[in-house]
């Protein structure tokens, strides 16, 4: 009796073959599609600067930066370091366990331990996520900068008084690289001006004619 004709068996391993090499392509490919969406990656690539979307100085994208922070174990915020592609971040919770959470610009975050400390601090609600943008585009129009030449931002919270938000160029004149600003990031000066607030007070006690005026000026700037 004979066999039924059948598929050779060099068809067989051909079709099996252009199978795995198939799925392999695929596998490949998708790595790369992947790889070339994924924010991270992009940043990787120098493919994110100034204020494009991904941008971690824009404000939605700080926002949801300082958001995760308050959600965790160490709401506290002791200073912030920005760029367009990370965020360093220094919390402690309230027994002053420290630690220093890295955002890159996927949002994915490792931390490391930095001690104890009992450290001024912020809640990150109390910080205005659209301060750095601002700021960008404040010194851009300034010193005539892209908002591509930003390097960072910083903010540390303080014992006394309101914290001041440093922006750092990294291209132009050595006179425009370096921007402070208040917390909502107006009141744009270089390091070492008075902000607006000390120069109101000084025109005030300037014009005090007499001590009730002195006197109105302590209880308005001083009290």
């Amino acid at each position: 009796m004979s066999e039924r004709p059948g598929p050779r068996e060099g068809l067989i391993l051909l079709l099996f073959t252009l199978l795995a090499l198939g799925a392999s392509v695929y596998v490949v490919v998708g790595a790369e599609l992947e790889a070339r969406d994924d924010p991270a990656e992009k940043a990787a690539r120098g493919e994110v600067d100034g204020l494009d979307d991904l941008s971690l100085l824009r404000r939605e994208n700080l926002a949801r930066v300082l958001g995760e922070v308050a959600e965790g174990k160490r709401p506290l915020l002791l200073n912030l370091r920005v760029s367009a592609t990370a965020a360093d971040v220094t919390v402690r919770d309230a027994d002053g366990s420290r630690k220093i959470l890295s955002f890159d610009a996927g949002f994915d975050s490792d931390e490391r331990d930095f001690g104890v400390g009992e450290d001024a601090a912020l809640a990150p609600a109390a910080i205005e996520a659209g301060a750095p943008e601002r700021m960008a585009r404040a010194v851009a129009r300034r010193t005539g900068q892209p908002v591509e030449a930003v390097d960072y931002v910083t903010l540390a919270a303080t014992s006394s008084g309101a914290p001041t938000w440093y922006l750092a160029l990294d291209s132009g004149p050595a006179r425009d690289r370096q921007w402070v600003a208040a917390m909502d990031g107006s009141d744009l000066r270089k390091p070492g001006e008075p902000s607006a607030e000390q120069r109101a007070r000084a025109r005030c006690f300037e014009r005090a004619d007499d001590s009730a005026e002195v006197a109105r000026c302590i209880e308005r700037f001083d009290g």
